[in-house]
Parts: C-alpha cells; sequence; structure tokens
C-alpha cells in the first residue's frame, strides 16, 4: 500500500464516524447522475458511499480500494465483487478488463489520491461509458497547506477537468464545501483521522500546535470537482 492507503487502513474504525462529508457528496453525485444503473464500478470506494447511494436494482458493483480495512468496511451482498487493488497499478486495473463493461464508473473523494490521474483514467476508460466522479482538488485545505508548507498530490481544478475531458464527455463544475468544528483541536483530530488531509495528517505535534495558535478559525473549506458524464 502507498501511504495514503496506509492512512486509511490505520484509522479505518473511525472512518465512518468522521465521514459526513464524503457522505454528503456521494449523495449530491449520485443525484446528478440521474440514472440508475446496472452495472457499476467504484474506484476507491472506501466503507460503500457510492454504493449505499445507488438504487438496489444493480446487478453488479465492483468495489475497488487499496486498503483491506476499508474494503471490509465495505457492504457484501447480491452482485457486490470486492477487488484490493489500487488504482495506482495500472496493470491491475487492466486485470478488471473481463468484468467490463460497466455502465457507470464512480469515484468519490478518491482519486486525488492518484499519483498520475491521467494513467488511471486512461486504464478505465475502456471499461464504461458514462463517469460519475468527484474529486479534491488543491483548493481543499489551501489556507492550512500554506501556512504548513505540507504538500498535497491533489490537482488544480482546471487539471483535474481537463485530463478527465481527454477519456470522458462530461460536464463540470466546482462546490465547496465547509466543515465547522468545536475548536481547533476537535478540527485537528479530523484531520489526523478522517484520511482526508493530505500531509497535513503526518504534520509533527509541534508543528501542529504552532498550527492551532495561528490558524484564524475552526472550520476546513473543500473544493471538490464533479464530472458527470459520457464518452
Amino acid at each position: 500500500m502507498d501511504a495514503a492507503a496506509r492512512r486509511f487502513d490505520r484509522f479505518s474504525k473511525d472512518y465512518a464516524a468522521l465521514n459526513d462529508l464524503q457522505r454528503t457528496i456521494a449523495r449530491e453525485l449520485m443525484e446528478s447522475a440521474r440514472f440508475a444503473p446496472k452495472r457499476v464500478m467504484d474506484l476507491g470506494c472506501g466503507d460503500g458511499a457510492i454504493y449505499r447511494q445507488t438504487p438496489r436494482s444493480f446487478e453488479f458493483f465492483a468495489a475497488i480500494d487499496a486498503s483491506p480495512s476499508m474494503l471490509a468496511l465495505h457492504p457484501s451482498g447480491a452482485g457486490v465483487y470486492k477487488a484490493l487493488i489500487d488504482f495506482n497499478d495500472i496493470d491491475a486495473l487492466g486485470a478488471l478488463a473481463p468484468l467490463a463493461p460497466f455502465d457507470l464508473i464512480a469515484s468519490c473523494c478518491a482519486l486525488q489520491w492518484a499519483a498520475d490521474l491521467d494513467a488511471t483514467l486512461k486504464a478505465v476508460a475502456p471499461f464504461g461509458s458514462r463517469v460519475a466522479f468527484a474529486i479534491f482538488t488543491d483548493g481543499a485545505l489551501s489556507l492550512l497547506r500554506d501556512l504548513s508548507g505540507a504538500k498535497t498530490p491533489a490537482l488544480s481544478f482546471e487539471r483535474a477537468r481537463d485530463i478527465t475531458a481527454r477519456y470522458f464527455k462530461a460536464r463540470f463544475w466546482r462546490k465547496s464545501y465547509r466543515l465547522e468544528f468545536a475548536s481547533k483541536q476537535a478540527m485537528f483530530a479530523y484531520i489526523r483521522k478522517s484520511g482526508i488531509g493530505g500531509g497535513l495528517a503526518r504534520l509533527s505535534v509541534g508543528d501542529a500546535r504552532r498550527l492551532i495558535a495561528e490558524y484564524p478559525s475552526a472550520s476546513l473549506d473543500y473544493e471538490t470537482l464533479f464530472a458527470i458524464g459520457d464518452r
């Protein structure tokens, strides 16, 4: 597993309680898709946010994740196929070709971890015609990263949009979300355990204390790219 997958694996037991944001985005994403898919591939499925928003009329649901602990949290059942695969492993993604075609390729708050988004989307583009993606951009947590110097693998809205548009015909828009916390300490606990803090989750105790003192509020802002459409 890469660093991001290890982090999700470590804190998987806390994930469901901490990730109302992903559930909210998954609901909006699937409502925007406006159809009931029969065969779904979910890249970076986590504990099943997309699955829970998919009409139960589906016939086959391929849940793909690099974390065994997260994959264990994903619902099982008739028609659910779980695959322990890192979507950065292009050869492993290619091995899923016999499962295609899918009438929806979905991903919620996961593809920002792609080491090479172009390579990942190129690998899965032959699997299906319609996509529903929500991808955090580098506009997420930007003030915190500016103060800390922490890096993020996330791309700009424009860069993520342009790469996606190479392989899928889609309509794109951006939406921002703000999470409010009771205290800055609670906010940093969320960053550490939720899995969506990027390099901020690895700050030293001293750096975290400095940021708690310097950061002006107990809220976090997340910018998200939505992509809905056909190839």
